[in-house]
């Protein structure tokens, strides 16, 4: 529908209530329509210029009335040509309703409108609400349990360390470990003062036993991480020797290493000390293709007896896998 000048009582002029004023003093008009609904009578360009041409009647800052075909809305005029209205003083109905986030105009972070509550979003400059789109905040935040970055790793729009701060990454250690300096972080991964660049870190840990060699087979905290194509395995060692197993042989973890920090062919090296049978010697770690680690008592490949106790100390070694 559309105005109706009959539905309009103006409060000031030569035949209202108020004839006296001229917009000095702040009078109340009224509207009433029984088929448009208040935002209707609220919205742009519903009103005349002045609402009958004349400058004398309605000034900004009187109020106007409006009784729609929902319900009633008190607002104050703040202009008229063309006539706009402010918020709706009553702010009638049961309760606030929500819209869809806004784009921040100022520092209150909500926009009241009406019975209408509408969040603004944060930017650098304004505080407001996290979207799911991109963002720029400002000022210092903290995160108490620490922060999850899901995607692929360490990449460009995952984990980015601009300015000339050192990047922490993760916790294994009693404290973080940092990479200082970084000079940049960016496509090709986090550069290094020397130049050089750390595209891939990953890290893993888990347990296993050793069979053969043990009565017992004893439980292993092992751990491994992973740069570029470099993987350290650290196995602990075993803090007492146990019984002999039953038969004589070498002893086996069993498949335990993942398979992105699996060598690509079998490494066999002299890293690890061991005790058989009250024998100490340098044995043989053999770091299988499959997944597994073969221990021998000897660095020439000997076994472990089935007497007395057997040993195996903690294993350290580097390979290359790509």
């Amino acid at each position: 529908m559309a105005f109706n000048l009959q539905h309009f009582q103006f409060a000031r002029g030569v035949d209202s209530a108020y004839a006296q004023g001229q917009g000095v003093t702040n009078i109340q008009h009224t509207y009433k329509s029984a088929t448009d609904t208040r935002a209707t009578i609220a919205g742009a360009n519903y009103f005349h210029p002045f609402i009958d041409g004349d400058a004398d009647k309605v000034f900004v800052n009187d109020s106007l009335f409006i009784v729609g075909s929902d319900g009633a809305s008190l607002c104050i005029i703040t202009g008229v040509n063309p006539v706009t209205l402010g918020v709706d003083l009553l702010v009638s109905g049961t309760s606030l309703s929500m819209v869809a986030p806004a784009n921040a105009t100022d520092g209150n972070a909500a926009i009241i409108s009406g019975n209408t509550l509408q969040i603004e979003l944060a930017t650098s400059a304004n505080p407001g609400s996290v979207s799911t789109t991109n963002q720029t905040f400002s000022g210092v935040k903290a995160f108490d349990d620490g922060v999850n970055a899901a995607g692929q790793g360490l990449v460009a729009n995952q984990i980015n360390a601009g300015g000339a701060i050192p990047l922490p990454i993760g916790n294994v250690l009693t404290s973080s470990v940092d990479f200082t300096p970084v000079v940049n972080v960016g496509s090709s991964g986090i550069v290094f003062a020397g130049g050089t660049n750390l595209t891939l870190y990953t890290e893993t840990t888990g347990t296993f036993t050793w069979s053969v060699a043990f009565a017992v087979p004893p439980t292993i905290t092992w751990y491994a991480k992973k740069q570029n194509g470099w993987v350290s395995l650290f196995i602990k060692g075993m803090p007492t020797s146990l019984a002999a197993g039953a038969a004589i042989g070498s002893s086996d973890s069993g498949v335990f290493i993942p398979v992105g920090y699996r060598p690509s062919s079998n490494i066999e090296a002299p890293v690890v000390l061991c005790s058989s049978n009250g024998t100490v010697a340098v044995g043989l770690a053999n770091i299988a293709a499959a997944g597994n680690i073969v221990v021998y008592a000897t660095a020439a490949g000997g076994l472990f007896a089935n007497a007395g106790n057997n040993q195996i100390h903690e294993i350290c070694i580097t390979y290359n896998i790509a």
